[in-house]
């Protein structure tokens, strides 16, 4: 399980980082979906009176149960709550505001301010927050984000959402017509390679510069706490795309494409061409050799094949060797010799 991929293994680094992974979307899937049949079993057991986010370890616990019970510290780490009416969210305690990585305040708690729940903060007379009491709170960075959180008229409740800004909202502001695979790539290179399989008309430049920002936003809100939105991440690749063609313009003149000729060697000398190939998979490898006259006249040619594993550097000396052996064995006494560019593998 510990293979690389490039060794037919599963590449696993951590099984059980893994495995809290797999456990934490399961618990995920609980959390949202609090008809299905697994919830409404757990729920009766566990939490009959709560919910799963809020639920404790209880007596006597089943496997399962303490399984998913320590998962969802993993769980925790990805999620914050968005404002509905305020009544369920704590100020200082919960995961609210959008400043990763905390998503908390870092403000003292007044002593002059008694409210404790987010519900203190609203103004429900004008239907948003209460602006003179948040920036009488709050540092001024921690006041300007939790104003930027829109507040709906009809206050619903507060939910658990995911904290972070999804991928799919910053590829569907680049517009591009991404096409849908039917089975799951775990690397980004298959999912590059099979478009290119499929010879779909996408923009790769935008596709490149997308990913490349995708990434970058990534790392920054990893080790830098920053975040951008989908809308942000989109328009600086947009950015990047038209940069490189900026720079890359094709020249106004046609040139002809060049192309590599063969030839031919002085009168009364002969050329001898030679490549090989690695057949990594056959685990063998292939010598060609091709003797040939001033006027192109094919004077002697020969191919062989030898289920022996070698390497691309290996079958080339092993080339020059027959060429050799070629060459003397048809008694051409002056002779051109030239190897071919490269061994090729397959």
């Amino acid at each position: 399980m510990f293979t690389p991929k490039a060794e037919e293994g599963m590449d696993f680094k951590d099984l059980k980082a893994f495995n809290l992974a797999l456990l934490a979307k399961q618990g995920w899937q609980l959390s949202q979906n609090s008809g299905s049949l697994a919830h409404r079993v757990l729920k009766a057991r566990y939490f009959p009176k709560s919910n799963f986010l809020e639920a404790q370890l209880g007596k006597k616990p089943s496997y399962t149960w303490r399984s998913l019970m320590a998962a969802r510290e993993v769980l925790w780490r990805g999620l914050r709550w968005s404002i509905g009416n305020g009544r369920r969210t704590r100020i200082w305690a919960d995961r609210r505001i959008p400043i990763p990585n905390s998503f908390k305040v870092a403000s003292s708690w007044p002593q002059y301010f008694e409210g404790e729940l987010v519900e203190t903060l609203l103004d429900r007379e004008s239907g948003g927050w209460d602006t003179g009491v948040v920036k009488s709170i709050f540092l001024p960075h921690e006041a300007k984000a939790i104003l930027s959180i829109p507040i709906s008229l009809s206050f619903l409740e507060d939910e658990v959402i995911w904290a972070w800004t999804k991928k799919d909202a910053v590829w569907k502001e680049t517009k591009l017509l991404l096409p849908r695979l039917n089975h799951p790539h775990r690397e980004f290179i298959d999912v590059i390679w099979k478009i290119w399989e499929d010879r779909k008309e996408i923009e790769l430049e935008r596709l490149a510069c997308t990913a490349w920002c995708i990434w970058k936003n990534r790392n920054a809100a990893k080790f830098e706490g920053k975040c951008k939105q989908a809308e942000v991440i989109a328009s600086e690749a947009n950015v990047l795309v038209e940069e490189f063609k900026e720079q890359n313009v094709a020249p106004r003149q046609s040139t002809q494409p060049r192309t590599k000729v063969w030839t031919p060697p002085r009168e009364g000398w002969f050329k001898v061409n030679v490549d090989g190939a690695v057949f990594k998979k056959l685990g063998s490898y292939g010598i060609g050799i091709v003797i040939r006259g001033e006027k192109g006249q094919i004077r002697g040619a020969m191919s062989k094949k030898m289920k022996i594993p070698l390497g691309a550097l290996e079958v080339e000396a092993k080339a020059f060797e027959e060429r050799v052996l070629l060459v003397v064995n048809l008694g051409f006494h002056k002779r051109r010799c030239k190897s071919g560019d490269r061994c090729f593998g397959r």
